[in-house]
């Protein structure tokens, strides 16, 4: 999808504003595609806002897979990227209780079918740092139960998952890769 924090393909003639607003008015494309493959439903894991107002025009829409859709990420850290002026996400940085509330309000508001939080530590955050993600992690989890919606977490780290479970996760988006993970989670 050249996401500027993994691929970046703007400075090769693909403006990542432009891609993203491709994407939003050609969804067809990928109903398309998905029917054909005899993919009957969509989970979107984690997307722009826009993508829940996508989940709900497939609905009754025999051309498209029923979706469903979460919205934007709940983010403990945001790739510098997504921090430019004008650049769409579909990360929203929480720093705070009342940031996961709020952005948990907003994705529920347009529908979500659930949340997902984007559980990323890195190297150069501290133990404090990571105290906070947990307390924000337990949160959105406690948050999102209160409004029944399921609560998905990426957490690619043993310590991530095993902290997202802890927070009472309904399920995690991606493998671990960093360790082998316990009988115990």
């Amino acid at each position: 999808d050249g996401r500027p924090d993994c691929y970046d393909l703007r400075k090769k003639g693909f403006p990542y504003q432009e891609v993203v607003q491709s994407l939003q008015d050609n969804p067809e494309r990928f109903h398309q595609t998905f029917l054909r493959c005899g993919v009957t439903s969509v989970f979107d894991v984690g997307g722009f806002l826009w993508t829940l107002d996508t989940a709900k025009k497939t609905m009754n829409n025999n051309s498209a897979p029923r979706m469903k859709a979460c919205g934007p990420l709940l983010a403990t850290w945001v790739p510098k990227q997504y921090l430019e002026p004008d650049m769409p996400s579909d990360l929203v940085w929480i720093k705070t209780n009342e940031d996961v509330k709020n952005c948990i309000d907003i994705n529920y508001k347009h529908g979500a079918d659930a949340i997902k939080f984007w559980y990323i530590v890195r190297d150069s955050d501290t133990p404090a740092d990571k105290k906070l993600f947990h307390s924000l992690c337990q949160t959105a989890s406690t948050y999102s139960h209160s409004l029944s919606l399921p609560f998905c977490v990426h957490a690619t780290e043993l310590a991530t998952a095993t902290s997202a479970v802890s927070a009472h996760c309904n399920f995690l988006v991606h493998s671990i890769s960093d360790q082998p993970i316990p009988e115990s989670l």
